[in-house]
């Protein structure tokens, strides 16, 4: 079975295919799990979008000085929330920026709004949005995800404010404004049509947007291919460039 699905991983060698069929044998949940991170991997290579490093975003971003820390959960999962190097690069992102206000599309366990959280000022204002527990929805993606039972990393402070919604059905009030905005909730095309319009019309010039999962386009997922009729629209999206041995499937964009 490895050899079949390596014909379409160009990129490995016969040691690494190695490695990986010992794995199957001796441990089959890890081999699976390497498996898909290299599928990961080879989506970014192939998204179709050019990269930026995340040291000359927060260069670019950056209001006076670079933050010379961030803070991270002990606790990341990985699941629904993000991989490391993905809440690394967001936390960096948002201590860079020094936003005033925050909005979140797609809450889940209050990973990503946690890191939010925790670099951001202490007057920062952050409303996130997220289905309410236990409600399933059509037309959107990941179906096992929906409607969380419960939120253990979400940030029991006033300046956080959570709307239990369908993103597709709220309708921002005419006086909200954001400056940093964070899309990780329905993976179709249709839901991050909707939250990207919704964003933009309350983002304030110089404001930042950011896309959770922008190269994956298997199971349903749309974000990439809006992505890509963004760039064809003239907008400069951008994968989020970390290091040579971190995965993310970040992308930004600097509101105009």
């Amino acid at each position: 079975m490895l050899w079949s699905l390596a014909k379409h991983w160009r990129h490995l060698n016969h040691t690494t295919l190695d490695i990986i069929d010992t794995l199957v044998r001796v441990e089959p949940q890890g081999a699976f799990d390497l498996l898909h991170l290299i599928e990961l991997l080879l989506a970014v290579h192939d998204a179709g979008l050019s990269s930026r490093p995340l040291s000359s975003l927060v260069a670019e971003v950056c209001a006076d000085s670079p933050p010379q820390s961030v803070v991270l959960h002990p606790r990341l999962t990985g699941l629904g929330s993000g991989s490391i190097g993905e809440m690394a690069a967001l936390s960096v992102l948002a201590a860079a920026k020094r936003p005033t206000s925050v909005l979140e599309f797609g809450t889940h366990e209050g990973c990503s709004t946690w890191h939010l959280w925790a670099n951001t000022r202490p007057q920062t204002r952050i409303t996130t949005l997220d289905l309410p527990t236990g409600m399933t929805v059509s037309g959107s993606s990941d179906v096992g995800l929906h409607g969380v039972g419960s939120r253990p990393f979400f940030p029991k402070d006033p300046r956080v404010r959570l709307i239990e919604t369908d993103t597709r059905h709220w309708t921002p009030d005419a006086s909200f404004e954001a400056d940093f905005c964070f899309i990780d909730a329905g993976h179709t095309y249709e839901c991050v049509k909707n939250d990207t319009e919704k964003a933009m019309s309350v983002m304030v010039p110089g404001g930042l947007l950011i896309w959770h999962d922008a190269a994956w386009s298997r199971d349903s997922y749309g974000v990439n291919a809006y992505l890509r009729d963004l760039r064809l629209a003239g907008h400069q999206v951008h994968l989020v460039r970390t290091g040579p041995y971190d995965y993310s499937a970040l992308a930004v964009l600097t509101v105009t």
